[in-house]
Order: structure tokens, then sequence, then C-alpha cells
């Protein structure tokens, strides 16, 4: 891309993010609108508390557990292989 449209797509950037960022108070206001609310139901509410949280202190940290085995694709051909062949040798017996 040339520099010129580089530089238009920067600016448009910008420009929505600032337009973001004006809106908050605004947007934060009616959350908490909503929150006042009798009518709005309880899940509601707790999915809006969420949201607040997650964008004023940040999302919690999660860990995931894994299991990572480097497996030779050669060594798990064969062993698919062997699978085959027991699957096959298996059916060869029940059709005697």
């Amino acid at each position: 891309m040339s520099e010129q449209i580089m530089n238009e797509i920067e600016m448009i950037r910008r420009n929505g993010l600032e337009r973001f960022v004006q809106m908050v108070p605004e947007a934060m206001d009616e959350l908490a609108k909503m929150l006042n609310e009798p009518m709005v139901p309880s899940n509601v509410k707790a999915q809006l508390i969420q949201m607040i949280l997650d964008r004023g202190l940040g999302k919690a940290e999660e860990t995931v557990n894994m299991n990572i085995r480097n497996v030779n694709m050669e060594e798990a051909y064969a062993k698919v292989q062997e699978m085959v062949d027991e699957i096959r040798n298996d059916m060869r017996g029940k059709n005697a």
C-alpha cells in the first residue's frame, strides 16, 4: 500500500478511537441507570457489572493447563498402521 493510503487509514482509526473515547462517559451513565432500574433482570445486571469490572480493572488472568507431546509423524503413522493391521487381523479371525 502507498504511504498516503496508510496515513489515511491511520487517521480514520485515530478519529474513530477518539469518538469512542468521547462516548465512554455517556455509556457509563447509561450502564449505571440500568443497574438502578428495578425492571432490569438480575442476570442482566450481573452481566453489566462484569462488563464494567472487566473494562475498569481488566479481566482476570486465566490459566490453561496443557500437555504437549512432540510426536514424530513417522511414529504416528506407524502407530496408526499397527492399529489398522490389528483391526484387519481381528476381522479375519471373525470371518474364519
